[in-house]
């Protein structure tokens, strides 16, 4: 990192002329791998930002995960049995329904 002018790692975001593909790979799955897409960078103003210029809720507060680790915290701490039922929309983004036991 500090070979490359970094001091922190969130200034290497973004800098992808800082990357390069060693050529001459004979190994079958990755000799045709076409890099490219993922090593093009977007050409911006020296006013466009690379790290967080502004922050966002994306609402991680309120997901069920949270719920469910609040509800089995006594199994988790103390090995208690635990009953718990839970309303689960699309938004909760698993397909499982959840029931702790």
């Amino acid at each position: 990192m500090a070979d490359l002018g970094f001091r922190q790692l969130k200034e290497m975001v973004g800098q992808v002329e800082c990357l390069g593909v060693r050529e001459n790979l004979s190994h079958w799955k990755y000799n045709k791998l076409d890099l490219s897409p993922i090593l093009f960078k977007e050409p911006a103003s020296m006013y466009t930002g690379l790290h967080k210029q502004e922050d966002q809720d994306h609402g991680l507060s309120d997901v069920l995960d949270w719920k469910l680790l609040k509800a089995a915290q006594p199994a988790l701490d103390n090995q208690q049995k635990i009953f718990a039922s839970f309303n689960v929309k699309n938004t909760n983004r698993n397909h499982w329904n959840y029931f702790i036991e």
